[in-house]
């Protein structure tokens, strides 16, 4: 109920919201989930509802084919790896959740074996020590064991741990020897790890720490060369106080953690930070700063401060996806990583976005400030598309000259559904037709030989239900112009045979060649003023003689031509 009051109030009196609050009966299909602008789960367990795979299955067609938009909100008990409804929209999601972003891990146990692990039961306790660090990991997990002494053997090659009880034999089974090559057995894990292709590499060493005859084969130089590469080893000292500082080293070197076991009675409570943190945290419950990585996202337009949240639920964002802003979750003392806070990305032909803190209630319980509000408003309003689409099928018009073909594809094909249509040609004529059904699409072709404005309405139906849609497109020019658009170049060719090139496609670039210019001057100087002089002189006598004058002298003209003039 509090976070339906606080929607409401963010996306305003004139948003038509229909809200599910504790149902399990929620819209599962395309036809009825079309209508929606924007779908929102908050805080929601999908496992809950009923058909929730067919629920998932219908978001993501009407979001990816129909241009919808999906918010989530909050924890969406998306821990299950098992569960193939969660994985189909652990896909949709533009971050993963809980154990659903568990990308394969390699974690590679390295057991000393030396003579020296035989006082005092350390081996027996590292063994243990061993088998309680599988228990905390998953079944999706990669393992690798190592056991050294003066030599280095690969007890488990990297496999996933299915089998747990099967590598717990194995470990079993370490004998001790003579000799101790902590960097070796270091080094040699290290380069075994940095050519495989996991997500994140962690080396757990469980040592005294004692090196053979006291000599150093440099295992945190090793451990820092190795963290740089990102491959972080942790330490197990077991309860040898002569070896302490070396192991201590290595874990601080190496970005991992030191572990010491005092007594072997403690072992059960011994916590691996570094590991159980990736493993079983899905909700963080705890004051965190928020960081803002893309301050100029339409999210952030008017909020000027960002309050902390008290809690999130934990994701690893996409590479593919932006993410807006993020909090610091400190893995262990080593190692803090940013986890997503709101992150969204472009999903088919809609939009796809997560907040992974609550609209309402104690984790955004600081997020009650006119800023933070403007915050929550932009998550749900910059997300919701602009065009409506209510129908549950796609309509498309192909023009192909003087014709054109009218195709609807329905998202869910129903054999008792009918598709009508209705065109309006620019001269204001209408033509209603049915629409042919080939075995997956309705279609219709008609002639397109008027220049102007087509509107074509459709309702498909079936049953009592029936959806209507409406499109247009437009003639700009007679179809016989499109005959430039196949014009041929072989008359071209033709033409210039070998005194020339001819350029398709591209803009030649035009040079002179020097060497056959000419520069021709010509003067019209002396010409003009000998043409000027003449008309001048003409001029003279013209207004120099009357007209007697002028008809004496063709009179005389004609005299001499032996006729009268």
């Amino acid at each position: 109920e509090a976070d339906l009051e606080r929607a409401r109030a963010l996306y305003g009196e004139h948003a038509v919201i229909d809200a599910y609050i504790r149902e399990s009966a929620v819209p599962c299909n395309v036809e009825d989930l079309c209508k929606y602008d924007e779908i929102v789960l908050s805080g929601v367990d999908l496992r809950q509802l009923d058909n929730y795979t067919a629920f998932i299955q219908a978001v993501d067609t009407v979001v990816s084919v129909f241009g919808k938009s999906l918010v989530t909100m909050g924890d969406l008990n998306m821990q299950s790896k098992d569960d193939e409804g969660l994985r189909m929209l652990g896909q949709i999601l533009p971050v993963q959740f809980g154990n659903d972003a568990r990308d394969p891990k390699l974690y590679t146990i390295v057991i000393d074996a030396s003579r020296s692990m035989e006082q005092a039961g350390r081996l027996i306790t590292a063994k243990k020590a061993a088998i309680q660090l599988l228990e905390l990991l998953d079944e999706e997990d990669h393992v690798m064991i190592v056991s050294f002494w003066g030599e280095i053997s690969i007890v488990q090659h990297p496999a996933k741990l299915d089998n747990k009880a099967e590598v717990a034999d194995k470990i079993n089974q370490i004998k001790p020897r003579q000799g101790t090559v902590i960097g070796a057995a270091l080094r040699t894990a290290g380069e075994f790890m940095e050519q495989l292709p996991y997500e994140e590499k962690q080396i757990m060493l469980i040592s005294d720490g004692m090196s053979y005859a006291l000599e150093s084969d440099t295992p945190t130089e090793i451990a820092t060369d190795l963290a740089a590469r990102g491959i972080y080893t942790s330490t197990i000292n077991p309860f040898t106080p002569e070896g302490a500082d070396s192991l201590e080293a290595i874990a601080k070197n190496g970005g991992g953690v030191y572990y010491h076991l005092v007594r072997e009675d403690k072992l059960d409570d011994l916590m691996f930070t570094d590991i159980a943190g990736d493993v079983t945290e899905s909700v963080i419950e705890k004051q965190s700063a928020v960081n803002a990585l893309l301050k100029n996202d339409s999210v952030l337009d008017g909020v000027h401060t960002i309050p902390d949240v008290y809690g999130y639920a934990f994701a690893k964002v996409k590479a593919s996806a932006t993410t807006v802003l993020t909090v610091d979750y400190q893995k262990n003392e080593k190692t803090t990583v940013q986890a997503p806070l709101y992150a969204y990305w472009k999903y088919g032909n809609g939009r796809v976005a997560t907040l992974t803190t609550a609209l309402s209630g104690t984790w955004s319980r600081a997020w009650t400030d006119a800023s933070s509000e403007q915050l929550l408003k932009n998550v749900l309003l910059t997300n919701t598309p602009t065009a409506r689409i209510d129908y549950p099928y796609t309509l498309s018009v192909q023009n192909s000259g003087m014709t054109a073909s009218l195709e609807l594809i329905p998202a869910v094909l129903n054999p008792y559904a009918t598709a009508d249509m209705e065109i309006t040609l620019p001269d204001g004529t209408v033509i209603a037709e049915r629409l042919s059904f080939d075995s997956s699409k309705y279609f219709y072709p008609f002639e397109t030989s008027q220049i102007g404005k087509y509107q074509i309405r459709i309702t498909y139906a079936y049953g009592q239900k029936s959806y209507t849609a409406s499109t247009t497109f437009y003639i700009p020019f007679a179809a016989e112009y499109e005959a430039f658009t196949f014009f041929s170049p072989s008359n071209l060719y033709a033409a210039v045979r070998n005194r020339g090139n001819v350029h398709e496609g591209t803009v030649p670039t035009l040079v002179n060649d020097e060497a056959e210019v000419a520069t021709y001057t010509v003067s019209f100087t002396v010409p003009l003023l000998i043409a000027a002089t003449s008309l001048f002189i003409i001029d003279l006598i013209v207004r120099k003689l009357q007209w007697k004058d002028i008809r004496s002298l063709f009179s005389r003209r004609a005299k001499k031509g032996g006729k009268p003039a």
